[in-house]
């Protein structure tokens, strides 16, 4: 292609200029807003649980996952050797692998939950140490008045 053939970039109409989202506000370490729309871009929709990225993306269902399988074996094995029944070994096996899942992952999701309210605490803690130190700062500035 040759210079000649190249278009100048098109600037765009008032109208399409209106609407375009207007850049989200920067946050500042006083301001009380942030804008949490980029990190929420950045971490994507949950993929389906069937998928290894599920089980890595998701350390609760990870942890219960495992905690669940490791009850099963167990319970399976203690059972088989107790009771030398396969049957009922196995019966009981699924419902610990069930049961012991689903204790791990409440308590998972309420240390998690537990953990973000902490994490929001400080932040509040922080925006208001900050704040309370913009204003002793701003009432400690001496005003110097000249007398004419």
């Amino acid at each position: 292609m040759s210079s000649a053939d190249a278009k100048p970039p098109a600037t765009p109409s008032p109208q399409q200029q209106q609407q375009q989202p207007a850049p989200a506000a920067e946050a500042t370490p006083g301001s009380s807003r942030t804008d949490l729309s980029p990190a929420l871009g950045q971490m994507g929709p949950t993929p389906p649980f069937w998928t290894q990225e599920y089980w890595v993306r998701v350390p609760c269902a990870r942890q219960s996952a495992l905690t669940g399988l490791a009850a099963m074996i167990t319970v399976c094995a203690v059972q088989t050797v107790r009771t030398r029944d396969a049957n009922k070994a196995l019966t009981q096996a699924a419902w610990s692998w069930f049961g012991a899942g689903m204790i791990s992952w409440w308590v998972c999701r309420y240390n998690y939950r537990t953990n973000i309210i902490q994490l929001r605490r400080s932040v509040e803690l922080y925006r208001e140490g900050v704040r309370e130190k913009e204003e002793h700062a701003s009432t400690d500035s001496p005003t110097t008045e000249r007398s004419s």
